[in-house]
């Protein structure tokens, strides 16, 4: 199974949450990075990293079965680390 961010997006407003909605993510100006889950439950994400620094820091997200949203790792400083720790944990 390899679900979409799509998906995931469908399942997380239907369990009433509100990772993804509109305000939240203008609100940490948050992006999501990638179409398909890695190993069908990691994706990662960028925020600014305060109100007044605009730089970017990188997290990685784990989804449930039901679409709800957990932070694995945070303050990542690039997208290619985010990458490459989600490598990591896929193989342990």
């Amino acid at each position: 199974m390899n679900r979409t961010i799509v998906e995931v997006k469908r399942q997380n407003k239907e369990g009433d949450n509100y990772f993804f909605s509109p305000e939240s993510m203008r609100f940490f100006a948050s992006k999501v990075h990638g179409k398909v889950l890695k190993g069908d439950k990691y994706f990662i994400t960028s925020e600014k990293k305060s109100f007044r620094d605009y730089g970017r820091e990188f997290a990685i997200r784990e989804v449930d079965v039901d679409g709800d949203i957990n932070t694995v790792e945070r303050e990542i400083s690039t997208i290619e680390k985010a990458r490459n720790r989600i490598k990591e944990l896929l193989k342990s």
